[in-house]
């Protein structure tokens, strides 16, 4: 769109125009206003790639268990051995987050 061309104006300049648009949206209900599936799906292929990418490197590197690491204590060197899987887990989460997004509508 092409900010040049619109208009704005605020409640107060225009008061019947603020009531209309509130009565169409009281009209629509929750959830009318929802994404379009193009706008979300990049983003959620995105993260479950990057997800699955860093928690295989996880297990690749630290075998099936993963957490067998700890066999001989925690140290610093084994902490910093679990930042692939936070960082997957951050993405896992962040996908299914915008899965939910494409499944149930908005309440904005």
């Amino acid at each position: 769109m092409n900010g040049v061309a619109m208009d704005f104006v605020t409640n107060a300049e225009d008061p019947e125009l603020a009531q209309s648009i509130s009565q169409r949206f009281e009209r629509a209900g929750p959830g009318a206003i929802q994404e379009p599936i193009m706008a979300v799906l990049p983003g959620l292929a995105l993260d479950a790639i990057i997800s699955v990418l860093f928690i295989t490197s996880f297990i690749s590197k630290n075998g099936g268990n993963g957490f067998e690491l700890f066999a001989n204590g925690a140290g610093i060197g084994q902490l910093l051995q679990l930042i692939p899987l936070g960082i997957g887990a951050f993405y896992g989460v962040s996908a299914l987050k915008k899965a939910v997004r494409l499944v149930l509508p908005s309440n904005e």
